[in-house]
């Protein structure tokens, strides 16, 4: 069997040491320049690079890189060598009978709910660890400066890919936009970031809310109105007014002055403190409806949404006149789902997200744009049907 990449890594570096050309407390070409220079993954050069520092050869320092060790030895040139090819050897016995290599991804997101994305960490966890990799988890409840902070700390840890849901928000996240001109491996979900080149896996948000609202409009209803947190730059919910506002452009019908609300709590910023309706702030929404008493139905742009509407109709007394729609849903244990809504397919959305960042470890071209499928799942007075999209 050949000698594996990365001890043809660990050998160039330390005849560059033993030659002088590296000295002590120098610092050491980066995992990405290595992998660069040998045209292999950073996993590959991350390896020797922490077998190289295993053995004192060099010394890594979290966030600066890695740097030749002050009192190495080299006259333990020939022990490491040996102790590196035992170690190789005991690696090849193994039922694979390659080099084990510790990979480890992160995942960030607002946060994971039943009704979307706890099916898309299952899935990404799932396919990640049947290759044995790592993965952690971090929730940023819809704070940009947590996003922030998380990116820099687990690129500090030493992550060798990172799948995002962004924060919403009017101005992009600096650290993310690090990363994609580093074309560090990286995919974001649920949403894109338009003019950015980054991998992305996403529901076509345009097409079915487009589906959504033409069945309300095929319901009779004609005073509809959609209602969301702030879309400030956020291609999900941008995406969700433009196909709601084409459904009725597309039949002809005007669309009303007040028929877009997006006043609405952004609640997953508020999971800390408000799980329960009762305590999130309605008094916005009471005022809309107040001041709009001939709305039959209410496009809520996320399940959340969907939950405050439905407590304040009933507050004001017209659950009952009005119907609610909205993207996801929590299903009961026997299938019950109480809302016509948008099913969006977490477990493609997963399987796809980690996919797609494996390709991009292993240094395939990735296409950037990766829209997956949806079911619109009817809710009746007796019946329950879905069309898949």
């Amino acid at each position: 069997m050949g000698t594996p990449i990365y001890e043809k890594i660990i050998q160039h570096l330390l005849k560059k040491i033993e030659l002088g050309q590296l000295k002590p407390k120098e610092r050491v070409p980066s995992e990405k320049e290595l992998a660069d220079q040998f045209g292999v993954s950073r996993i590959t050069s991350k390896k020797a690079l922490e077998k190289l520092a295993q053995y004192g050869v060099v010394t890594r320092i979290r966030g600066k890189g890695s740097y030749v060790s002050e009192h190495f030895d080299s006259t333990r040139f020939a022990d490491f060598a040996h102790s590196a090819d035992k170690e190789e050897s005991f690696h090849q016995s193994g039922p694979s009978g390659g080099a084990t290599e510790q990979v480890t991804i992160g995942i960030i997101a607002s946060y994971f709910s039943a009704s979307f994305g706890l099916n898309i960490l299952r899935t990404v966890e799932k396919t990640l660890s049947a290759r044995n990799y790592h993965l952690i988890v971090k929730c940023t409840y819809g704070r940009k400066e947590l996003e922030e902070q998380f990116i820099r700390s687990l690129l500090d840890y030493g992550v060798d890919g990172l799948i995002i849901s962004p924060v919403n928000g009017e101005h992009y996240n600096e650290e993310l936009l690090k990363l994609v001109y580093r074309k560090f491996p990286l995919v974001l979900i649920d949403k894109y970031l338009p003019g950015i080149p980054a991998c992305s896996v996403y529901t076509d948000h345009k097409q079915a809310a487009g589906v959504l609202t033409d069945y309300l409009l095929d319901q009779g209803h004609e005073q509809i109105v959609f209602v969301s947190a702030p879309a400030e730059n956020t291609s999900s919910i941008e995406e969700r007014i433009q196909g709601f506002t084409n459904a009725f452009l597309k039949r002809g019908m005007a669309i009303g002055v007040n028929s877009i609300f997006t006043d609405m709590p952004a609640l997953n910023t508020m999971a800390y403190d408000a799980a329960d309706p009762m305590e999130w702030d309605s008094g916005p929404l009471k005022a809309f409806l107040d001041e709009n008493p001939s709305i039959t139905a209410i496009f809520a742009c996320e399940y959340d949404n969907a939950i405050l509407l439905s407590h304040v109709l009933r507050q004001l007394g017209r659950h009952r006149d009005c119907e609610v729609v909205c993207f996801d849903m929590i299903y009961s244990r026997h299938g019950y789902f109480p809302l016509t809504h948008i099913l969006q397919d977490e477990r493609e959305i997963g399987q796809k997200a980690a996919e797609l960042l494996l390709a991009q470890l292993e240094r395939r071209e990735v296409p950037l744009l990766n829209p997956v499928g949806f079911k619109l799942k009817v809710k009746s007075h007796d019946t329950r049907y879905e069309n898949e999209y």
